[in-house]
């Protein structure tokens, strides 16, 4: 027991880390939009398109791989070669010297991250003791990405595309992948015995079911929202808060705030959910995410400006309960990876394609004050689709185990 609990330990630190290095990567088009544009002579619609393309590549390989790797397992051998090419890929993002060439970069680096975080998130699941299964999964999503990806992400980026380029900053986002994925060779023999068995609990067990479950198509809409939410601040808000009279310093410091709120929202907003419940923790993080963009919109001094988006990025740490959690919870082992994909692939869709598209256009003709309007009409959308989500059957299961290790410990 001893050992199955040290390598769940060693494994939720190093998917954590993974999806870190990944998303340091996808959000480095926002943060380093300050160079690239005049450097590259993009407007706000291409700036807009890059995140879009990446998106859709996203969305598409993100279902049908981890489909794949569903139907034929070996889901630890799929991660690894996955981050080990994305690595490969993020590199060249620094060679580009056109719009074209770096829209083809992120289209291929789309497609070999879609379906890494699905994957990844399943075989944490079914190595996670019941007690530490919502924190985990949280985890793996959320902390270990917005503690070192946006927290410490833009002042390392921005560093150095202020002393060494921006395509310096892309050649440094290539690195901590290959380290990473040969830790997963290594650990390859470990993974593959710490298997938990999972309760069967008569959720759905394959993808016409999954796809069928109220709660996944729920998920699938409020990731739609959110995602939008999301993305159209990572991809303009840099700009815009420089716009706004912040130096380009001054702008990372507040857009690394929203890493800590994210990370502490992470790592409470999960296990609270298993106490008072999926829907009400989701609700009260998309409620707190609203007042970012409505202080940002209407306040510019730096101190009550860094608080609002400290609030605000509360909502980032809900992500896990609709697109993991609460997916998983209403769909079978068999098909967790998929259901979770699907979810995935609805953000990335709507809140990666087609937002940022709209967000471009509108800020190229009302300004990007347009885009933080747009942000939060598209959260309250989310919050109102949280009212038809119903009791994840599997939560009766969490809840039994919280409840037991809380009165043995």
């Amino acid at each position: 027991m001893k050992k199955l609990s040290t390598t769940e330990n060693h494994l939720l630190v190093l998917l954590a880390c993974a999806e870190a290095a990944l998303l340091l990567d996808r959000l480095a088009v926002g943060f380093l939009a300050p160079f690239l544009i005049p450097d590259l002579k993009l407007s706000n619609l291409q700036l807009g398109l890059l995140s879009s393309l990446f998106s859709l590549s996203f969305a598409v390989s993100g279902y049908l791989v981890s489909s794949l790797a569903d139907r034929f397992g070996r889901r630890w051998t799929w991660i690894t070669a996955l981050i080990l090419l994305f690595s490969a890929a993020s590199a060249a993002c620094g060679t580009s010297n056109s719009f074209t060439s770096l829209a083809a970069a992120r289209i291929v680096l789309g497609t070999l991250e879609g379906p890494f975080l699905p994957i990844a998130l399943a075989v944490m699941r079914e190595r996670s003791s019941p007690a530490r299964r919502s924190f985990n999964l949280a985890f793996v999503q959320n902390v270990g990405a917005f503690l070192l990806a946006q927290l410490a992400g833009p002042i390392i980026l921005i560093g150095l595309a202020v002393h060494h380029g921006w395509r310096a900053a892309f050649l440094f986002t290539a690195v901590p992948g290959v380290g990473i994925a040969a830790v997963m060779f290594m650990m390859r023999r470990n993974v593959a015995q710490g298997v938990r068995p999972l309760a069967q609990t008569g959720v759905a067990t394959t993808t016409a079911e999954a796809a069928w479950d109220r709660n996944v198509w729920v998920c699938v809409g409020i990731a739609a929202c959110m995602g939008s939410w999301i993305l159209l601040q990572m991809t303009f808000l840099p700009k815009y808060l420089v716009q706004a009279g912040l130096t380009p310093t001054h702008m990372s410091l507040v857009m690394s705030l929203l890493g800590v709120g994210g990370c502490a929202a992470s790592i409470t907003l999960p296990p609270l959910s298993d106490r008072l419940g999926r829907r009400y923790a989701l609700r009260i993080g998309i409620a707190l995410g609203l007042i970012g963009p409505l202080v940002a919109l209407t306040v510019h001094a730096p101190l009550v400006l860094s608080v609002g988006i400290l609030v605000g990025s509360i909502g980032l740490g809900c992500a896990p309960l609709y697109t993991s959690i609460i997916p998983a919870d209403s769909s079978g082992h068999a098909s967790t990876a998929r259901a979770m994909a699907m979810v995935a692939g609805s953000s990335a869709i709507f809140g990666g394609v087609i937002a940022p598209s709209i967000g471009g256009i509108l800020a190229d003709r009302f300004g990007l004050s347009a885009i933080l309007v747009l942000a939060d009409v598209l959260a309250g959308l989310g919050l109102l689709l949280t009212l038809w989500l119903r009791r994840p059957i599997v939560t009766d299961t969490v809840e039994a185990a919280v409840t037991l290790q809380a009165t043995t410990s």
